[in-house]
């Protein structure tokens, strides 16, 4: 794949807004636009500056249009080179660009790879490292990226045990443990990293009970949790209250014999407890 012969030069500083770029082939009708349609028009305009590169052609789909609606700089690259992405990003000045793919169908990490931005970050589309120095920062939560699996926290767990040249300690093939090690550095965010749309999908115009929506963190939290608890009585109007709901919604080829053995497990466990999955229509046989 292409990568540029050189470096490319910074962009001029921020004047006034922090320009940030996002970089997807999700965006149609998809799981991550269907989780992040509102993501993008919520940025504050006052200090950043929103543009998208949709890597995907438009599907004509709602949410499609609400994503690129909702931007400063909507940008259709599904029929761009590598090297006119890359020339994109550096003519319009990005700061941040942000890779909503990772490892998933359809991505163009070597995008990325070209460093044309120089603050990158990764987010949403795959919760694992990316494995490459490319990759500044690894937007997560302590549930998918405990503390411990990062360079610094093993460096400092190396550093209490051994004195010595601080390259030897960093080695990365000095032992097997750092198959596991986060090379980005952690943005760790308080309660999870996993956008969703349902406070706009699925909120009340008005009032909850009564109560503004626009309250306290803590209120609205409340208020949120009697939504949902009034919705699963009505999905599951014979389910006893005091009765555990486990859920998955993946789609079912990602579910294999071997975890669905384990939930069976945790099941028979757990009394009085049911299992959720989407139902899917069957295929017609060929």
């Amino acid at each position: 794949f292409w990568l540029p012969d050189t470096v490319f030069p910074p962009p001029p500083p921020p004047s006034p807004r922090i320009k940030v770029g996002y970089v997807s082939f999700d965006l149609k009708d998809h799981p991550l636009a269907h989780l992040m349609q509102s993501a993008f028009e919520l940025h504050n305009r006052q200090h950043f500056e929103i543009y998208v590169y949709a890597l995907n052609p438009d599907d004509g789909s709602a949410y499609r249009q609400k994503i690129m609606a909702g931007c400063d700089h909507p940008r259709d690259c599904s029929g761009s080179s590598t090297k006119d992405i890359c020339d994109q990003i550096i003519q319009d000045g990005i700061h941040i660009l942000i890779n909503l793919n990772g490892y998933t169908a359809g991505d163009r990490n070597h995008i990325f790879a070209a460093r044309p931005a120089p603050i990158q970050m990764q987010h949403m589309g795959f919760a694992g490292t990316m494995g490459g120095l490319w990759t500044d920062y690894n937007i997560v939560d302590d549930m998918i990226v405990p503390p411990l699996l990062t360079n610094e926290e093993v460096f400092k767990r190396k550093t209490k045990h051994h004195v010595g040249d601080i390259c030897e300690e960093l080695d990365p093939e000095e032992d097997d443990d750092n198959i596991w090690v986060y090379p980005e550095k952690i943005l760790s965010l308080p309660d999870t990293y996993f956008v969703n749309d349902h406070k706009q999908g699925f909120r009340d115009d008005q009032h909850i009970r009564g109560t503004v929506f626009a309250t306290r963190a803590d209120i609205q939290w409340t208020l949120e949790g009697d939504k949902r608890w009034k919705m699963r009585q009505q999905l599951f109007p014979g389910v006893p209250d005091d009765w555990v709901i486990f859920a998955n919604f993946n789609q079912l080829y990602k579910i294999d014999p071997v975890i669905f053995k384990v939930w069976l497990e945790i099941l028979a466990q757990v009394p009085n407890s049911i299992l959720w999955l989407l139902k899917f229509l069957r295929m017609e046989p060929k």
